[in-house]
C-alpha cells in the first residue's frame, strides 16, 4: 500500500520555511555551545574543537594512512620518456621526477652522474655504470644509467624498488607503477625542506645530502596540499603548508582548510602554528609584515621575529568576543602594521565584517559603520546575530595601504555596485 501526501503550494512554502528556521536554530545552537569545527568523515562540520579552535598546542594527532598514486606506462606506444632495450624498461629522469615528487632529482651532466635524495633515501648513479651508491652503500643495479640526447634514463624496476613503490606488468604491454608520495618538498639548492604528509615530521638538507630530522608538526595532508617558503633572513626560513579537503563548494574551493606555518632558524624548527577554517569564502592570511612573520595559531595572532621569538601575541577570540562577534571561531588577518600596532581582521564564515584593531588601546573600529551607507549599516546590524542564512558580511575587501589611508573595494549590499572606499588612519 502506498501512502501519498499532497500539499498546496502555500503549505509547501511554509514547510520549507520551517525547515530553514530549524536548520538555522541548530546552527546557532551549536555555535553558542562552542561545537562548530569538527570535520567528520564526509568533510562536514560538527562538534570537536570547542570555541577555542585547534592550534599547534593541541596533542599531536595520530598518523594517517595515505593512498598510493598510480601511473601507467604504455610500452607499445612511442614515448620519448620511455626506452625498452634488452627486455629492460628505462624511464627518463624528467618523467620519474613528475611521479616521485617527494624526491629531489639532480642530473650533473658535467660530472656525469645522477643524484637523488629524500627522507631516508639517497642515490648516486654514474652514467654508463651499473654500480650505484644507494643510501650510502654500493649496490649493483640491473642496468646502467643511460645518457641519451642529453637526458638521463634509469632502469625503472631499480628506481621503484629503491623509492619504496611497486611495479606490475600488464598483459596489454603496459607497466603500472604504484607509489605513495609521503612528503611535500620545497626550497632550493642551498636548503631543501620536506614535510611528511602522514605524520608531520620535518626534514632538511643541503644539496643532495641525506635529509635530517629537525622536528615534528601537526601537519596531516591527505587530499589537496601545497607547500611554499619565505626567506625571513639569511639564516631563517618560514614554511607554509595548505591542506584543503572535504566537499568542493565552488570550483577550486574546498569546505575545509588547514593552514600550517613553521619557522626554521639556523637549521632548527623553532616555532610552528596551525589554524583551521570551515567555509566557502577565500582565506586571507599574509605571510609577513615589516620584516616579521605572521602566524595564526588557533585564535592567536603571533608577530614573530626571524629567530622565532615573539614580538607580540594577540588573542583574536577575545577581540571578537569583546566587540560583539562571539559566534565565530576562526578569524582572518588582512593586514598588520607591527610598528603602528594595528591590524585588519575579519571573523570567518558567519559574521564577516572588517574590523580595525588597535593592539595598544585594545579598541576596535567596525569599518562598515564608518564607510557604508545607512541602509547597508541597518542590514549588517541585523546580521551581527547570524540568524539570516543569506548573510554575506559587509563585502569590504582590503586592497592596499596608500600613505595614511587604507584602501578597500566594496560591493553594495543592495544593488551590487562596486566602489573604492578609503579609511584615514588617525595620526
Amino acid at each position: 500500500m502506498r501512502l501519498t501526501w499532497r500539499v498546496s503550494r502555500k503549505q509547501g512554502i511554509a514547510i520549507k520555511a520551517i525547515g530553514m528556521m530549524l536548520l538555522a536554530a541548530v546552527l546557532i545552537g551549536s555555535l553558542l555551545a562552542g561545537t562548530v569545527g569538527q570535520v567528520s568523515a564526509d568533510g562536514m562540520p560538527g562538534p570537536q574543537y570547542g570555541e577555542r579552535g585547534p592550534s599547534s598546542k593541541d596533542p599531536m594527532p595520530a598518523s594517517i594512512e595515505l593512498k598510493p598514486s598510480s601511473w601507467v606506462l604504455k610500452l607499445q606506444t612511442k614515448d620519448p620518456s620511455v626506452i625498452v632495450t634488452d627486455g629492460m624498461t628505462y624511464v627518463s629522469v624528467q618523467r620519474l621526477s613528475s611521479m616521485f615528487t617527494d624526491l629531489l632529482w639532480v642530473a650533473d651532466y658535467k660530472a656525469g652522474v645522477f643524484r637523488s635524495a629524500g627522507p631516508n633515501h639517497t642515490l648516486i648513479w654514474p652514467k654508463g655504470s651499473k654500480q650505484a651508491v644507494v643510501n650510502g652503500n654500493k649496490r649493483t643495479m640491473a642496468g646502467a644509467a643511460l645518457l641519451k640526447d642529453d637526458m638521463y634514463y634509469l632502469p625503472l624496476r631499480d628506481v621503484v624498488k629503491w623509492a619504496g613503490g611497486s611495479i606490475e606488468m600488464k598483459k596489454s604491454g603496459e607497466v603500472e607503477v604504484r607509489y605513495t608520495v609521503r612528503s611535500m618538498r620545497t626550497g632550493n639548492q642551498q636548503q631543501w625542506f620536506w614535510v611528511r604528509r602522514d605524520n608531520g615530521i620535518v626534514y632538511t638538507s643541503t644539496g643532495t645530502e641525506m635529509p635530517h630530522w629537525i622536528g615534528q608538526t601537526p601537519v596531516r595532508a591527505e587530499e589537496e596540499y601545497s607547500i611554499s617558503t619565505v626567506k625571513l633572513a639569511d639564516d631563517s626560513t618560514m614554511l607554509s603548508v595548505i591542506h584543503s579537503y572535504g566537499p568542493e563548494i565552488v570550483e577550486g574551493q574546498r569546505w575545509q582548510s588547514d593552514r600550517y606555518r613553521m619557522i626554521v632558524y639556523r637549521g632548527k624548527l623553532v616555532r610552528q602554528s596551525f589554524v583551521h577554517y570551515t567555509g566557502r569564502d577565500p582565506i586571507h592570511y599574509p605571510e609577513t609584515a615589516e620584516g616579521y612573520a605572521l602566524l595564526l595559531d588557533g585564535n592567536e595572532l603571533q608577530i614573530v621575529k626571524p629567530d622565532g621569538s615573539l614580538k607580540q601575541r594577540i588573542n583574536l577570540k577575545d577581540v571578537m568576543d569583546n566587540n560583539g562577534y562571539p559566534y565565530d571561531i576562526a578569524c582572518m588577518v588582512e593586514y598588520v602594521s607591527p610598528s603602528e600596532g594595528i591590524a585588519l581582521i575579519k571573523p570567518y564564515r558567519l559574521v564577516k565584517n572588517m574590523l580595525l584593531f588597535d593592539f595598544r588601546t585594545k579598541k576596535v573600529v567596525e569599518l562598515y559603520k564608518e564607510l557604508l551607507t545607512e541602509d547597508e549599516i541597518a542590514i549588517i546590524d541585523k546580521w551581527k546575530i547570524p540568524s539570516d542564512m543569506g548573510n554575506t558580511g559587509d563585502m569590504i575587501e582590503f586592497v592596499r595601504r596608500d600613505g595614511n589611508e587604507l584602501v578597500f573595494k566594496h560591493a553594495h549590499l543592495v544593488n551590487g555596485t562596486v566602489s573604492e572606499l578609503r579609511y584615514t588612519l588617525s595620526s
